[in-house]
């Protein structure tokens, strides 16, 4: 990886290490408790899945918890993005995005 990619994936990471190290009240520090799901609305392979990928040690070292990487193609992304509003909001799905469909 290198470029905009390597810039982004750190800075994901150093927002993960500072959530992981800041003082919380003792009922959010029980969080999580299961593993979470990163659903990745693109095709195995791709740079969204293989960032995600990376991301699951660290992850995995810093929360206690497993990430758990799906990949779900569709429609670009339309297909999962389509299907957020019937996920559960617990905490434990999560679902990437792509600054270039975004900015579309």
């Amino acid at each position: 990886m290198s470029g905009p990619t390597t810039k982004i994936f750190y800075i994901l990471l150093l927002g993960l290490a500072v959530i992981a190290t800041t003082d919380t009240p003792a009922s959010a520090t029980e969080y999580p408790a299961n593993p979470v799901t990163y659903i990745i609305p693109f095709g195995d392979g791709g740079e969204s899945s293989f960032a995600a990928r990376l991301q699951q040690p660290t992850y995995k070292r810093l929360i206690g918890q497993d990430l758990i990487v799906v990949n779900k193609p569709g429609g670009g992304g339309a297909v999962v993005w389509s299907q957020m509003t019937r996920m559960p909001i617990d905490g434990y799905t999560i679902i990437g995005v792509n600054l270039p469909h975004i900015i579309l």
